[in-house]
């Protein structure tokens, strides 16, 4: 009769589960009590499931299955965890059979992977990168890249399927795989018609997701017959809610995407990577559900397909949260969003520590929804270009500690960059608001908090041609209604172009105010009046 050993393997499973009750697991153990089950974060008590295996020689189970009482709908998670206790010891002068002396050294070694395990959920809940992962808990490092079978880890890098992967990427994320070569996406089925690459595209973010692992999608040769290296996916791609938000996301890494120009003339790339939603989609082509912490977006150009959906959608949404609780947002570098009649990102409600360099947006948003609409706080976004929105380029809602720094926000057919009235406190550096067809700026009367004092500040924002849409009727900055929270450093009024704007800045009525530092007013041929009360204005 076979007995247990301890191989080096998986010690836990987890299942994305639909009203499913029983659930196979393959690693060893001694008894049920030895098991921990969770749905959806929730941890379950010993009497809520059953456990049912072969017991070996000399006792233990290699696998069997956990039957819950109730089936689940959910992340299903069942680990093991082998308390560190020794309840007996072996008689001094007695032959001590070898079973009784394997079975020790099982329980040793099996606490041993337990307390690795734990050691590594700890480090990843707590968002640390400092490598420990793969030090303490080997068993993230031995799968087989094509192993896909049940329990699955991501492969470590310099593993199967790594292709080049460039040295600070390395450093960055421990455990990855290569979209391609592991997960068989490609722009075309072998028939030669365009594939759908939804189902191994979420297969790879489930998979990789409690480690924080990384996609990476590798450039393409050739082009499919609309024009680009995209792969398609249908329904979109969505990073689901976890038991804890600190520490669990994923990465989606473009090798080699291809540069861009930044300002009026950029229009995103001229080659790289990309994923498209393919005709008849009805979701976001990324979609960040409440409680899914971070997500990293990198070297990618993301396109909305707006003309064959039939529902608007944005391209990536960070859905807001409900209860309120703080959530990772956004961590983007070269990320280019093009085509989609709403938002072409949306980082909603309560999320936070959003970050983003060279993210450019064009031909985005609608009447009701801005090409980049903010509603988080502790955002940061460094060279940001908007473009072409069919409404306004930037809507900032419910935000705090709001950084934009170096970009701009232009052509759009609606205002270049709206203060809502829920706006704290944002800070917009080094920006230009260039021909959009309303206002350039428009702030609104904060009206959340009471009496706390929001600040918006405009530090070193040019202004040129706004208010294209009517001749003098639109205003560079309009102060609206009560708003007393601008404050304008050193802005430039430029001025060019056939187009008048009413004023540089207005004010809705009296009860406006606004601080202005060092302002640059463009030629009287340009505008229609510099101020529409400057009794309002202080220095």
């Amino acid at each position: 009769m076979a007995r247990l050993t301890i191989p080096d393997e998986p010690t836990f499973a987890t299942f994305t589960a639909s009203a499913q009750a029983v659930f196979p697991i393959s690693f060893s153990l001694f008894a049920k009590e030895n098991l921990s089950v969770s749905i959806d974060g929730v941890k379950l008590l010993q009497s809520d499931f059953t456990f049912s295996g072969t017991l070996l020689d000399g006792g233990g189970y290699a696998g069997g299955a956990v039957s819950l009482n109730v089936p689940a709908t959910g992340e299903v998670r069942i680990w093991r965890n082998v308390r560190p206790m020794r309840a007996s010891n072996f008689s001094p002068a007695n032959n001590v059979p070898v079973g009784s002396v394997d079975q020790a050294l099982n329980r040793l070694t099996a606490q041993q992977q337990d307390l690795a395990q734990l050691i590594a959920d700890a480090v990843e809940e707590a968002g640390e990168s400092i490598g420990l992962i793969g030090k303490a808990n080997s068993n993230l490092g031995n799968v087989d890249a094509g192993d896909y079978s049940g329990k699955v880890f991501p492969v470590p890098i310099g593993g199967s399927g790594a292709g080049i992967v460039p040295s600070n990427l390395r450093d960055r994320h421990k455990h990855f795989a290569n979209a391609v070569t592991d997960f068989g996406v490609s722009l075309f089925n072998p028939n030669g018609t365009l594939k759908d690459n939804q189902a191994e595209l979420q297969r790879a973010i489930d998979l990789l997701q409690p480690y924080n692992g990384a996609l990476f999608i590798p450039p393409q040769d050739g082009t499919d017959p609309r024009g680009t290296a995209t792969f398609y996916v249908t329904s979109g791609l969505e990073v689901r809610d976890t038991s804890t938000v600190a520490g669990l996301g994923v990465a989606f890494i473009g090798l080699g995407a291809g540069e861009r120009t930044r300002g009026l003339n950029g229009r995103g790339f001229d080659r790289g990577v990309g994923l498209k939603l393919a005709d008849g989609s009805t979701a976001p082509l990324i979609r960040a559900r409440p409680k899914s912490g971070h997500v990293v977006l990198e070297n990618l150009l993301l396109n909305g397909n707006p003309t064959n959906i039939p529902l608007p959608q944005h391209i990536v949404e960070f859905m807001d949260r409900s209860d309120g609780a703080y959530g990772f947002g956004l961590q983007s570098s070269n990320l280019y969003l093009q085509g989609s009649n709403r938002s072409g990102l949306y980082l909603g409600a309560a999320r936070g520590l959003s970050k983003a360099y060279d993210l450019a947006i064009d031909y985005c948003g609608s009447l009701t929804d801005a090409a980049l609409f903010i509603g988080c706080f502790d955002c940061i976004l460094t060279g940001v270009d908007v473009g072409t929105s069919g409404g306004d380029g930037i809507v900032l809602g419910a935000v705090a500690q709001v950084d934009i720094n170096g970009g701009a926000s232009y052509l759009n057919n609606g205002i270049g960059l709206r203060f809502s009235p829920e706006c704290l406190m944002a800070r917009i550096n080094g920006f230009r608001v260039d021909k959009n067809a309303k206002h350039g700026v428009l702030s609104q009367a904060y009206t959340s908090g009471g009496s706390i004092l929001p600040i918006r500040r405009l530090k070193g924002v040019d202004f040129n041609d706004n208010g294209s849409a009517a001749n003098n009727t639109w205003s560079d900055i309009f102060v609206g209604t009560g708003d007393t929270s601008l404050v304008i450093e050193t802005p430039a009024f430029l001025g060019s172009g056939g187009n008048k704007v009413k004023n540089n800045i207005e004010f809705s009525d009296a009860t406006g105010r606004a601080k202005v530092v060092g302002s640059y007013y463009a030629p009287a041929s340009y505008v229609s009046d510099y101020t529409s009360a400057p009794s309002q204005i202080t220095t």
